[in-house]
């Protein structure tokens, strides 16, 4: 179930009131389809993906260690890392552009508040191949061997 989102919206006052009136009526609680995906969720056993993510976690982790500028903390949990970018001497959304550029998508850190600045978010929860090709293009990116 990794990705499934809630929406957020920005809007004036007045169209939020009826936005908030449609909301109340139409989906107060988490969709239908949602609840019944985590009630089989539940019934499974997830132990060998537990490990996988933890393997991947941990490579994603070890990889971005090595590359020069870039300093990551080991999380307990969620799908992400959130690496320090700040020895990169650009931005966060400078660093997000750049590996965009270059084919890999990230979150900059300041969407998170203006203390992520000089972070980004990756997620862990995509296939080793990819991770592979990702560290590889991190590594592209900031000149890395």
């Amino acid at each position: 179930m990794t990705g499934w989102r809630i929406g957020v919206v920005t809007a004036p006052e007045e169209l939020i009131a009826k936005m908030d009136l449609l909301l109340e009526t139409e989906s107060s609680c988490v969709s239908a389809f949602i609840q019944a995906a985590a009630i089989d969720a539940f019934k499974i056993d997830n132990s060998y993906m537990v490990k996988e993510y933890a393997k991947r976690r941990r490579y994603l982790w070890d990889e971005l260690n090595r590359i020069n500028g870039i300093v990551c903390w080991l999380p307990k949990g969620a799908f992400y890392l959130f690496p320090n970018i700040k020895q990169l001497g650009l931005t966060s959304q400078q660093v997000a552009d750049k590996l965009l550029e270059n084919g890999l998508i990230v979150c900059p850190g300041n969407y998170f508040g203006s203390a992520g600045e000089g972070f980004i978010r990756l997620t862990y929860c995509n296939s080793m191949e990819n991770l592979e090709k990702a560290v590889k293009i991190i590594r592209g990116t900031f000149n890395e061997v």
